[in-house]
């Protein structure tokens, strides 16, 4: 009666699937790159987020420098941009340089996060 019944084992390696350690180095694979992905993306978008502060500090300082020199040298040396510019100030010195009637102009914009820029300029006394 059992004579010509056999038994067949299937081999799981001929039916061409993935193995179980296969797909999880394959997934850490993947979850390294997707890491390695977004730590890029955030450094980059703080980055940007500097460069913006910095363009606007700098435009705030060559428009500050202009107004001192149309309007002449204020009373006060330090000031904010409020309420434009939250968190930007600036101060400015004058120094005299050895030529009669010309003196030098710091001025320097910061803000919130401790960075500067500075700017000079060179003007007619009044």
């Amino acid at each position: 009666m059992f004579k010509n019944f056999k038994f067949k084992i299937s081999n799981f390696k001929s039916h061409g699937g993935f193995t179980l350690l296969e797909i999880m180095v394959a997934i850490a694979l993947l979850s390294g790159l997707i890491i390695t992905i977004i730590i890029s993306l955030n450094y980059h978008l703080s980055i940007v987020d500097m460069d913006k502060d910095a363009t606007i500090a700098t435009l705030l300082a060559r428009e500050k420098m202009e107004e001192i020199k149309i309007q002449g040298i204020p009373d006060r040396h330090e000031g904010d941009f409020a309420p434009r510019f939250h968190g930007f100030h600036w101060r400015y010195d004058t120094e005299e340089v050895p030529i009669k009637g010309i003196q030098k102009i710091y001025l320097t914009v910061s803000w919130a996060k401790g960075e500067k820029v500075s700017m000079e300029t060179y003007d007619v006394k009044k």
